[in-house]
């Protein structure tokens, strides 16, 4: 029969080897995920601060999605306007053009054609869609156009004067969604506030009945085009900015997953040391145990 001591040494010995086997089993999962064990009383303070940068991170990735999707949005703007912009500069050279008495009927008919061609294209480029289909100039109206036409060719603005934001940070919103009521519908003149197809229907009258004194059609025509090479502009910048935004926020990210690599990465070369230590401490244990056991407490201790 054993003696007290030699079950008590068994006990303590295969308590030991489990406790080995629990160590080396956990180092070969952290070897084997690249992530270190942090268990609840093991790494508490390491537990909470991973958890709050996983909580920044997926706060960071919030804001980095808005700055993309505002940025597009504006894109298609910048896009839409700078050909809004060529087209007004060309009415605005066929009012120079058609500002005299030398012109013949024909001509003032071609450049007739030409205004009316000009107006469709303005039209068209106004109610631009952006990737989700939303439109780029009528607020927040949605996926409805921002201007209609009437049968009598007046063009009107449906959409709606609240302008779209986009939170970029947690203390800022951008404006993403221009509403046409403002760039397109309120251009400034000395003779007050006109309506961009207004003025290109004046024109197209004035060529009806003749083409004389259009001197009031072309400064409002230039007005019209500096108005909105001013809005662009205004985008452009909007733009910069979230370039800019976006390139910080991605220099957080990698500060911040840098830290987080940190606390839950392992250390390889370290991990498998400590698996070979643990393992060659099984193995002496384990040959401890069994010479012990093959021989009588009277022998291991004589």
């Amino acid at each position: 029969m054993q003696s007290v001591s030699s079950k008590l040494f068994n006990a303590n010995t295969k308590a030991s080897l489990e406790k080995l086997d629990e160590q080396i089993t956990k180092k070969q999962a952290e070897v084997s995920s690249g992530k270190k064990d942090l268990g609840l009383a093991k790494d508490s303070v390491s537990i909470n601060r991973v958890n709050y940068i996983n909580k920044a991170l997926s706060q960071l990735d919030r804001f980095t999605d808005g700055i993309r999707v505002a940025a597009s949005h504006l894109k298609t703007q910048e896009t839409a306007l700078a050909e809004v912009e060529n087209s007004v500069m060309r009415l605005y050279e066929l009012g120079l053009q058609a500002n005299t008495d030398t012109l013949s009927s024909d001509q003032k008919k071609l450049i007739g054609a030409e205004v009316k061609q000009l107006k469709l294209n303005i039209l068209d480029r106004i109610n631009a869609k952006d990737q989700r289909g939303n439109a780029i100039f009528g607020g927040t109206i949605g996926k409805n156009d921002a201007f209609v036409i009437n049968d009598k060719n007046d063009v009107r603005y449906v959409g709606t004067l609240e302008e779209g934001s986009v939170s970029i940070s947690e203390n800022r919103q951008i404006a993403s969604h221009l509403n046409g009521h403002d760039v397109f519908m309120q251009i400034p003149s000395d003779t007050g506030e006109k309506r961009l197809f207004d003025i290109i229907e004046t024109f197209e009258n004035s060529l009806r009945n003749g083409g004389m004194n259009l001197d009031q059609t072309i400064k409002n025509l230039l007005n019209a085009h500096t108005h909105i090479v001013e809005t662009n502009s205004s985008v452009g910048g909007k733009i910069n900015m979230l370039t800019k935004r976006a390139e910080s926020n991605e220099a957080v990210k990698i500060e911040i997953l840098s830290e987080l690599s940190s606390l839950q990465d392992t250390d390889l070369a370290a991990a498998i040391t400590d698996i070979n230590q643990l393992m060659l401490t099984k193995d002496a244990t384990q040959q401890i145990y069994a010479k012990i056991s093959q021989q009588s407490l009277f022998d291991f201790i004589r």
